[in-house]
């Protein structure tokens, strides 16, 4: 043989054999991006199951989706883990259901034994074998639904694929849950044109029950299906388990709400045309409920897996603040953005931060951080905030909270009010008083023209009811219960009012006044549906309070109240509560601004503490519309009320704004009135 051919024989048997080689390579070792690069240097020694799984679905090109899908989970592996106590879970289930009215919840977690909560980074402690199986079960749930066509990739990376949904302890939970519902399952997916909303509907039905609870930790499926018992996130988050192991794209929403200590939450489910619609897990099905209607919309975060962008960017002085969570408030409620001063009197006023936050207080008046603003020019920048809510600008440091102007107010209209005499940190209680200071609006007064229609302060000690706008009161005492009463003072007494140097006046059980207010028609329903009342009052604590009633024979139950708990508001037919309880023997500033048909605010000392849209409960001409007659204040039919102190009361023709009611303040605030326009004093 030609020598000539036997090296070039040689020559393309060492280039093929390099080239296999490298082919070789490059499967079992597949090029990374560099974010992919950057998640397996995080994970130290446990990135060789991460590469595992990256290298199994980087073999068959078939697999690309799946490979897409496997990058899309380790890329937003960082910053998620399982927080658990490594206890029985026998032990777990029974601190669990008491922890919740546990007088000492630090005793009950000793006792138990339970030790501190254990945290596992999926970084570190995640394998080949789960992520793999998670993968495979989501896929061949996706694809099997008959809804699942109209589902596209990005909907399911976010939707169906995660394979956790919090913090709970990792399990196979797909597996175990279409087990737990195969009946139900099987239904779904012998019907050709089921859809994810239809799918999500015929599940909701079929969910366990929850009895609500606090401080209860994340728990796994097995937990949750086990004990049936936690917050309404965990109620939430079963839901999602069942849902996504079926294929059903579904995620959580939560609503933090100042006067709770526990966030609100629900679910959504992603319909054929990409729209979300929201549910309440075994209670309402989607398409019949909205979030709730007794709750003030102040931000509305969806639970998602992809990391935000902006979080990497933000100094590790701030907290990170909705790593997981993206803001759709402005599906819900309007939205503002806002431009914050930075005070020269401030901490680090003179090198302010890059960022800051704004936080929101709870019940237990902790402030927490809400959303981030960046620095410019002397003021920072916040965008898209829920309105209708109280804020505290600060600046973080080393972990600490620096204020850097007032707590401010923001309105629906998305004007700021500032409150002044705040102390940070202060463990007095202390009460605000509200002026305009914002950067973009000069200093002005609300000017509520021609809208008053009667106003009593009770300061004449020869008449009680003598009207400074409008007619008299005129006082009644009922003889017995069930009667409706007759002309008499017998029994008020004069006393101190809600600031020094005003009267004011105790009407005892069974005494009540009768009240002209004033309000003329606007409209052809048959009685008057829009108004605002606001009343100074001190509650006694020793029953329910009557507010006022609208039988004018007094032949009906009282139709705005309080409970003797001093926690709930009793409206007709429903009530709410609030958090914390009122106190007895303080003044109180409570407002009630009324458009049946639209909407019912009530207001204590210039906080809104209820809001109510739901037209259905707030119909036109129902009990709690005034007839042109008047109204009864502090009655009852049956004389239930308790002895009520009041100083001021004051009736306007339509509902006030947030602003308006702010500017109005406390119990005891002055408010002057000429010729019906009225002028607030500023504090």
């Amino acid at each position: 043989m030609n020598y000539k051919v036997i090296i070039i024989i040689c020559i393309l048997f060492i280039a093929g054999s390099i080239y296999f080689m490298c082919q070789n390579y490059r499967w079992n070792n597949p090029p990374y991006s560099p974010e992919i690069n950057a998640v397996l240097f995080m994970a130290g020694d446990n990135r060789t199951e991460l590469e595992k799984v990256l290298k199994h679905y980087s073999r068959n090109p078939s697999d690309s989706l799946k490979l897409r899908a496997a990058e899309f989970l380790i890329v937003n592996m960082p910053g998620k883990y399982s927080e658990y106590y490594d206890a029985p879970w026998e032990d777990v289930a029974s601190v669990s259901y008491f922890l919740t009215n546990a007088s000492d919840r630090e005793k009950l977690l000793n006792d138990f034994c339970l030790g501190t909560l254990v945290v596992q980074k999926d970084l570190n402690y995640i394998t080949a074998e789960y992520l793999i199986n998670n993968i495979e079960i989501a896929f061949r749930s996706w694809r099997a639904a008959p809804w699942g066509k109209h589902v596209s990739f990005d909907i399911f990376c976010e939707e169906i694929l995660p394979y956790r949904i919090s913090t709970e302890p990792l399990e196979n939970w797909r597996a175990q849950a279409l087990t737990s519902f195969a009946d139900v399952y099987r239904d779904l997916l012998d019907s050709s044109d089921m859809t994810a909303v239809r799918a999500c509907s015929k599940v909701n039905e079929k969910l366990p029950s929850f009895i609500y609870g606090r401080h209860f930790p994340s728990m796994s499926y097995r937990q949750l299906m086990a004990s049936t018992r936690g917050s309404q996130e965990r109620q939430a988050t079963l839901a999602a388990f069942v849902m996504r192991a079926m294929g059903i794209p579904v995620t959580l929403e939560v609503m933090l709400q100042p006067s709770l200590n526990n966030r609100c939450a629900w679910n959504i489910v992603c319909d054929s045309a990409g729209k979300h619609i929201p549910f309440m897990a075994t209670k309402h099905p989607p398409g019949s409920w909205v979030p709730d209607d007794d709750l003030v919309m102040v931000q509305v975060l969806r639970h998602i897996f992809r990391r935000q962008a902006h979080s990497a960017n933000i100094p590790s002085d701030i907290p990170y603040l909705l790593d997981n969570l993206i803001d759709v408030t402005s599906e819900y409620c309007k939205m503002a953005d806002i431009d914050i001063a930075i005070l020269p009197e401030t901490e680090l006023a003179d090198r302010p931060p890059e960022y800051a936050c704004l936080c929101i207080a709870n019940s237990s008046s902790e402030w927490m951080p809400a959303c981030w603003g960046k620095y410019h020019n002397g003021t920072y920048h916040f965008a898209s905030l829920g309105t209708n809510m109280l804020y505290l600008p600060v600046i973080y440091k080393n972990g600490k909270q620096t204020p850097f102007n007032q707590p401010f107010f923001l309105t629906d209209n998305g004007k700021v009010i500032y409150f002044e005499h705040y102390k940070h940190d202060s463990t007095e209680s202390f009460t605000v008083y509200p002026r305009w200071r914002n950067v973009r609006y000069k200093q002005a007064n609300i000017k509520i023209t021609d809208n008053l229609t009667g106003w009593w302060l009770f300061e004449d000690t020869a008449n009680y009811g003598k009207a400074t706008v409008g007619k008299n009161l005129e006082v009644y005492k009922m003889t017995n219960d069930k009667s409706k009463g007759e002309l008499s003072v017998a029994g008020l007494e004069r006393i101190t009012g809600s600031r020094a140097g005003k009267n004011a006046v105790r009407v005892p059980r069974y005494s009540y006044f009768k009240c002209s207010h004033g309000i003329l028609h606007n409209d052809s329903c048959k009685n008057i549906n829009e108004y605002s009342i606001l009343m100074d009052v001190r509650l006694s604590g020793e029953g329910d309070h009557s507010f006022f009633q609208t039988n004018m024979d007094n032949t009906d139950d009282f139709d705005v109240f309080l409970f003797s708990d001093m926690i709930r508001f009793g409206i007709s037919q429903f009530d709410f509560q609030f958090d914390p309880p009122l106190r007895e023997n303080e003044w109180y500033r409570l407002i009630i601004s009324a458009h049946l048909g639209q909407s019912l605010k009530f207001y204590l000392n210039g906080e809104l503490v209820f809001a109510n849209y739901n037209v259905k409960r707030l119909q036109k001409d129902s009990r709690l519309s005034w007839s042109e007659e008047g109204l009864l204040l502090f009655a009852d039919d049956n004389g239930k009320e308790s002895d009520i102190d009041v100083s001021e009361v004051a009736i306007f023709n339509r509902t006030l704004s947030d602003e308006e009611v702010l500017s109005l303040g406390v119990a005891g605030n002055e408010w002057n009135v000429t010729n019906k326009k009225i002028k607030h004093n500023e504090r």
